[in-house]
């Protein structure tokens, strides 16, 4: 069965973020956020990738993401859902962290 570990690491020590990994890792998905701009996301990625070809990782997945940009929508307009009120009307509703311990191929 698959498992699946969700880390946050300093990407200046990328060979030290897959000591925090158990072995064998099959894949690496990352999402790297645009901080400093493109050349340092450039920089962490190539550095990210050579660690993990590295440490024997079979595939390597990156998402770029303007975090700050995402969570600013998210705290300021939102989705528009009354979250409560969602689970009051569908009971079984779940949160994707909910979906993955109990339904996933990951499920424990």
């Amino acid at each position: 069965m698959p498992t699946v570990t969700e880390i946050q690491a300093n990407l200046s020590n990328s060979t030290a973020l897959f000591a925090q990994i158990p072995t064998p890792i099959w894949g690496l998905f990352a999402v790297l956020m645009k901080i400093a701009g493109h050349v340092k996301e450039k920089l962490h990625g190539k550095a990210l990738t050579a660690a993990a070809v590295a440490a024997g990782v079979h595939a390597v997945r990156f998402a770029m993401a303007d975090l700050r940009a995402m969570f600013k929508w998210i705290d300021q307009k939102g989705f528009g859902v009354d979250v409560p009120d969602l689970r009051q009307r569908y009971p079984r509703l779940k949160d994707f962290r909910a979906w993955v311990r109990e339904e996933s191929a990951w499920r424990k």
